[in-house]
């Protein structure tokens, strides 16, 4: 998130839209008739790749809707008759888009088995821990509307009149992220409401986008494992490459030891550590390090598999310690200052330390 999430839950809400390619839309429908699934199917499946992909949660529940009306005498009825399902779908990155598309088809029809168990009653027969900061079960909201009616549309005349959208200033979400999909003349619309209080409008940008380039991505290549798909852009591709390249501060052909050495011959009194106040060159850090090194090496044994405890608190003090171990080929074992002196000799008198 953006922004550290309310103790209370809030409502606050705004919205983005974007328009699905119509050549990638189009590759979907292709790609739901060969699966046997629903359009619904695979846009829950992208939006929990895109979940996986920001998270790498394996185990993601999302909500959605039904229509209630599953008897036929109802279908002409008037009244409410919506009621919310949980869709949790187990996965691991190494799956497939296909594999994990049909995962969750298998998940969706179970689910639709027991659509008119009400939703409050599921709740309550899981005795969830309440928590005041957001909605039991789900964060996230997906919705399918099956509907012809053009909501990018300004203006609709119908017999003399002009219809205008009504777009509240005030909105309200009742989520932290709904994925309202329309599947509208042959285009697919998608309408993103997110919770402000959480989230700022260029991240539910940026997630629109991630989650058209993980279709496209998926599509080309369904069979690849979801934790492989690529769905940032190119800019944003050399921005991850550029921010996380990493330059040695050192030659690499040398370790930290030899590095030090080099230093201490070279530059003696050039700042080696500084701790708060307190400063030690190279030349000084060396010197320090060799005598403890040659003191470890007469009055103990040292080297591989020879493990040497440091119970010390951070100072220039623990890293000249720590050097001189390493100097006699040993490695150091960090203590807990506050750990029982008792234990820290029973480890020593067994043999795990010295």
């Amino acid at each position: 998130t953006d922004k550290p999430r309310p103790a209370v839950k809030t409502y606050n809400g705004a919205s983005v839209q974007k328009i699905i390619h119509t050549d990638l839309f189009k590759r979907l429908q292709t790609f739901n008739q060969q699966q046997g699934c629903t359009l619904f199917m695979s846009l829950v499946a992208a939006v929990n790749t895109l979940l996986y992909r920001y998270t790498q949660q394996e185990d993601i529940i999302i909500g959605s809707v039904v229509a209630g009306r599953e008897h036929a005498d109802l279908e002409n009825q008037i009244g409410f008759y919506v009621n919310t399902i949980a869709l949790r779908t187990l996965f691991k990155g190494k799956n497939s888009f296909q594999e994990l598309v049909q995962n969750i088809k298998q998940t969706t029809l179970q689910s639709y088995e027991h659509q008119l168990f009400p939703f409050d009653e599921l709740v309550d027969a899981l005795q969830l821990k309440h928590d005041t900061s957001r909605n039991p079960l789900f964060d996230i909201m997906v919705v399918l509307q099956n509907t012809e009616t053009d909501h990018t549309s300004t203006r609709q005349p119908i017999d003399g009149l002009t219809i205008h959208n009504y777009e509240d200033e005030n909105r309200i979400t009742k989520f932290d992220i709904s994925f309202n999909f329309a599947e509208i003349q042959n285009q697919l619309y998608v309408h993103v409401e997110y919770n402000t209080d959480i989230y700022e409008e260029h991240t539910v940008v940026q997630l629109t986008n991630h989650l058209e380039s993980l279709l496209q991505a998926a599509l080309q290549k369904p069979t690849t494992s979801i934790q492989s798909l690529k769905y940032l852009s190119d800019h944003e591709e050399s921005l991850f490459k550029a921010f996380n390249k990493v330059e040695p501060y050192f030659p690499l052909e040398k370790n930290i030891i030899e590095h030090i050495e080099a230093k201490a011959l070279l530059q003696p009194h050039k700042t080696a550590i500084q701790f708060n106040e307190q400063l030690i060159d190279y030349g000084n850090l060396n010197n320090v390090a060799n005598q403890l090194a040659q003191y470890l090496v007469e009055k103990h044994s040292t080297g591989k598999d020879v493990l040497i405890g440091v119970m010390m608190h951070r100072s220039i003090t623990m890293a000249e310690s720590i050097l001189g171990i390493w100097k006699t080929g040993s490695a150091y074992v960090p203590l807990d200052t506050d750990y029982p002196v008792e234990r820290i000799q029973q480890m020593v008198e067994a043999g795990q330390i010295k």
